[in-house]
């Protein structure tokens, strides 16, 4: 392991930590996150600011593997000993809602936490379409980099669907197609059949939905079914079969 100290200017005063890292020591962008991720880096002793961007002067100590491969790192994250997981400072977690500070509300998934807010609508509607779009089991302070695709795209759905009225109220999205690949992927059946029901829904209040999908609940809830083939990639493209329900 190769241990060195570099320090940021005031043209870095912009720069995201990873960026930093991968610019000043010679590495991938790729390698640099992983560094981060493993908890290689450390801005001023606190790792959990790592996504926060640079001040002047700051002093990074950065921990290279040798040789240079991302892969040799472990999928693991480090605790910042100063707020223990947290991710914010003492005077900030001296706020309470609902009798709970920061940390620990970014540490309900959604379900939990549209329970506790239900009342306020403003929190509820957002939190309404992540349950609606099978996202209840997320927690709040979860990573966008640590969902996988069928999520992201459901995230991006429910972000459309909770700007405005409830997630239920579907005629306050814009109308127009949706198009998503394979989003019920990794879902649980009762999780499959909200998405169902939400893509029943944005249909019933004009939208068209197409899905690419592989899933045997899903494709039995179509209302037009379309076989691509024959093959793969290159070996595929064209249209096998069109079943109307």
């Amino acid at each position: 392991m190769n241990t060195t100290t570099i320090t940021t200017s005031e043209h870095d005063a912009l720069s995201r930590l990873d960026v930093f890292v991968a610019e000043r020591c010679s590495v991938s962008r790729s390698l640099a996150q992983s560094v981060i991720k493993e908890g290689g880096v450390k801005v001023n002793g606190c790792v959990c600011i790592k996504n926060r961007r640079l001040k002047p002067g700051e002093q990074v100590e950065v921990t290279l593997p040798e040789p240079h491969d991302p892969e040799a790192l472990p999928d693991l994250w480090g605790e910042c000993p100063d707020c223990c997981g947290d991710r914010f400072g003492a005077e900030t977690l001296e706020a309470r809602v609902k009798g709970m500070h920061a940390g620990e509300l970014l540490k309900l998934d959604a379900e939990a936490a549209l329970r506790l807010f239900r009342n306020i609508p403003a929190v509820a509607r957002p939190l309404e379409a992540l349950c609606e779009t099978g996202l209840g089991y997320v927690s709040l302070g979860q990573p966008a980099g640590t969902l996988s695709a069928g999520e992201a795209q459901r995230l991006r759905l429910a972000a459309l669907l909770g700007k405005g009225g409830t997630a239920g109220k579907v005629r306050n999205a814009l109308p127009g197609i949706y198009v998503l690949d394979e989003p019920a992927r990794g879902l649980h059946f009762a999780e499959v059949e909200k998405l169902i029901r939400l893509f029943r829904k944005l249909t019933e209040a004009g939208n068209a939905v197409l899905v690419v999908e592989h899933r045997e609940e899903m494709l039995a809830a179509a209302d037009v079914k379309i076989e691509m083939g024959p093959g793969g990639g290159p070996s595929g493209g064209r249209i096998l079969s069109v079943e109307k329900a």
